[in-house]
């Protein structure tokens, strides 16, 4: 919890009323004294603000200059706009992170450029923010209700009105491996299981972000490689405009997230006359977002649209109608040139941007402007999502009155349909103290607790060691050296350490 400072008493008059006696002071119409007294605002402080001094704000000034603070704040507004609210941790994390990339030599504005809570708490006043919990949307997809797609097409309602659909534009990333699936076969009737070798791994592969608007419009793709380093023979002969990069996951995070923003998408919507705004819709927008692209956002007229969690296989147009038919076409790409290159195991880089040329020229217009229809997206269409939805036993009309369509008893029903059931708690009772660790498929046998065997060692090792130097716990009764107990005793004293009179010994199995 944060300290409280308590200081003097501050001012008692408004800024407004302060703002007219220096007015009045400055054009001549009163003296100093006399505004000093009508005003009820002290002479020195008159005077200094009269005069320019002692302009900065009362109290400690703030480690972070104005509009860097303005800035800060605009993030925090914008994320919670686009349903992706962060923590205190997180404002001093983002604050951390812009500092290490401003100021990386040593600073005295914080310890390690890392906020403490104190700030945080000052910072929320100083521009009038908030702490609000947060309402939890549930992961799995079967908890879907209406209480969570309702308020995200009403929001989105809002946010794509007037928009033409070629400014609305869906992102998402997959991943194609170097084995697509199973393909059909010939066997005898009556085969119960058919099986055959693979040479490609289906966990191997390459991560892309696709992206394309409402009209079937596809921007070139960005490919990750999964390897330490990219190479130029990785990205030759690709789609027209793609962009490669690399990492030791093969996942997309916050700097190539970056660079797919402003080497593809930003050229694209800067290089596109438009007096509407840009509308990008997507996921995992908390693991990707940074703050050079919500000040890029903000300039070029560009709005997130976050989708609920676990809700991209009903609201993301790719996800809804591209995907799939992509992973089909990837799938006979690849067998095609198998046979063509007599070629087996993983898809070696250098062929990957070939292959992947081909396979955008299977890309289908028409399944882009399906997936947008079937999401409810364009044409904005709710019942698109809700007819769908587990349970769902409503069709929403119109997105304005959307929210009063359900009542109160059909919404309780839905949640407790799609919610989680508590799991009841169960005692674990005593705990079973053995002499050494279970061995998998072997029965658990208490072995005899004598002395002579010291259980920090071998148990066929006996000891070896001159003098009765033995400890036993009190506990579960095992011996040990006093060398292994973990006793303290000074090496001089090994043989006049006095082993009986320690009492209540717990050894580090019971402790």
């Amino acid at each position: 919890m944060p300290r409280k400072y308590v200081g003097a008493a501050g001012p008692r008059y408004a800024d407004e009323t302060l703002q007219n006696a220096i007015g009045k002071v400055k054009s001549g119409e009163m003296s100093l004294t006399s505004a000093a007294k009508k005003y009820k605002i002290p002479v020195g402080t008159l005077y200094n603000k009269s005069h320019g001094k002692h302009s900065k704000s009362t109290g400690g000034q703030t480690r972070l200059d104005k509009q860097c603070e303005t800035f800060l704040a605009t993030i925090i507004i914008t994320l919670a706009q686009w349903m992706v609210p962060i923590t205190s941790a997180e404002i001093r994390l983002l604050v951390k992170d812009y500092l290490d990339k401003k100021l990386p030599a040593q600073t005295k504005l914080f310890k390690d450029n890392l906020p403490g809570k104190d700030w945080m708490e000052g910072f929320i006043k100083r521009h009038n923010l908030t702490k609000r919990v947060a309402t939890k949307v549930k992961r799995a997809r079967a908890e879907l209700s209406p209480a969570v797609i309702v308020p995200y097409f009403e929001h989105l309602a809002e946010e794509i009105k007037d928009v033409p659909p070629c400014n609305i534009f869906n992102y998402d990333e997959t991943k194609l491996t170097d084995d697509p699936g199973s393909s059909t076969v010939i066997v005898a009737k009556g085969t119960k299981r058919v099986e055959g070798v693979s040479d490609a791994n289906n966990k191997e592969g390459s991560s892309l972000m696709f992206c394309g608007n409402a009209e079937g419009l596809y921007l070139p793709p960005m490919v990750v490689y999964k390897a330490v380093n990219c190479y130029h023979n990785w990205t030759r002969y690709g789609p027209g405009g793609a962009v490669y990069a690399a990492n030791k996951t093969g996942w997309f995070n916050m700097p190539l997230f970056d660079r797919w923003f402003f080497e593809i998408f930003l050229p694209y919507v800067l290089s596109v006359a438009s007096d509407h705004p840009f509308i990008l819709i997507g996921d995992n927008l908390a693991s990707h977002i940074s703050a050079d692209v919500i000040k890029a956002t903000l300039d070029h007229n560009i709005k997130f649209i976050t989708l609920p969690s676990s809700s991209t296989h009903i609201c993301q147009p790719l996800d809804v109608a591209v995907f799939r038919p992509l992973k089909v076409a990837w799938g006979i790409v690849v067998d095609t040139w198998r046979k063509e290159s007599r070629q087996i195991g993983a898809v070696p880089k250098v062929v990957f941007p070939t292959l992947l040329a081909k396979l955008y020229d299977h890309l289908n217009p028409d399944h882009l402007v399906s997936g947008f229809q079937a999401s409810g997206i364009c044409p904005l269409n709710p019942s698109e999502v809700l007819d769908r939805l587990p349970g769902s036993i409503s069709r929403v009309e119109s997105v304005g009155g959307c929210a009063n369509i359900f009542n109160d008893c059909v919404l309780t029903l839905l949640q407790n349909h799609c919610g989680q059931n508590k799991q009841p708690t169960h005692n674990r009772g005593k705990k079973i103290k053995l002499e050494d660790e279970a061995i998998p498929g072997k029965r658990l046998v208490k072995k005899p607790l004598r002395k002579g065997e010291c259980h920090c060692r071998n148990e066929n090792e006996t000891d070896d060691r001159r003098g009765d130097r033995w400890i036993q716990c009190e506990d579960c009764k095992r011996w040990f050296h006093l060398q292994c107990s973990g006793v303290d005793y000074q090496k001089r004293d090994y043989y006049t350490f006095d082993v009986k009179g320690v009492v209540d010994f717990e050894c580090t199995y019971c402790v």
